[in-house]
């Protein structure tokens, strides 16, 4: 059958993800319920953002949920890699990839996955030109992990060098 390596994505850090999601959510509520308690803000404004703020924390600690319920594995093989989980990803052959790197977004590091530009072409095609860019292609690899970015990364390299 051959070598296969798993990553999987933490437990605690998806958690953590829910109970901050939730204070957000906590905030947005008390921003609609006291509107008059910004100084900095007109009261209307601030009024119609904490519902928004509110709406989409809520949503991110859903999907956070979700995560925890069924968290993501990120499988090596020597053919490639793929995604298994809530939503799964077809297999990316190493052939596929250019390079991995690590990248900060916001206060988080995510990895970030190059494909070849034949093999961007054909992920652009299958996601119907809403592609925009690095960051869907970070999609590629899940967040929160168990290993740090860096090391994931470090991993991924050797994989591909390897197998690629």
């Amino acid at each position: 059958m051959g070598e296969i390596l798993v990553l999987r994505q933490d437990r605690s850090k998806i958690a953590w993800t829910i109970v901050i999601s939730l204070g957000f959510v906590g905030i947005g509520v008390w921003m609609f319920l006291e509107p008059e308690g910004s100084a900095r803000y007109p009261p209307e404004l601030v009024k119609v953002l904490g519902p928004l703020m509110g709406a989409f924390f809520l949503w991110n600690g859903l999907l956070g949920v979700r995560a925890l319920l069924d968290p993501a594995e990120l499988v090596l093989t020597p053919q490639g890699f793929e995604v298994k989980g809530w939503r799964p990803k077809s297999l990316v052959p190493w052939s596929d990839v250019e390079k991995f790197s690590v990248t900060s977004f916001g206060l988080s590091k995510l990895v970030i996955c190059t494909l070849t530009p034949k093999a961007d072409s054909r992920f652009r095609q299958r996601r119907r030109g809403l592609a925009f860019g690095p960051i869907n292609k970070a999609g590629l690899i899940p967040p929160r992990l168990e290993q740090s970015p860096d090391y994931a990364c470090h991993v991924l390299e050797d994989w591909r060098r390897t197998y690629g």
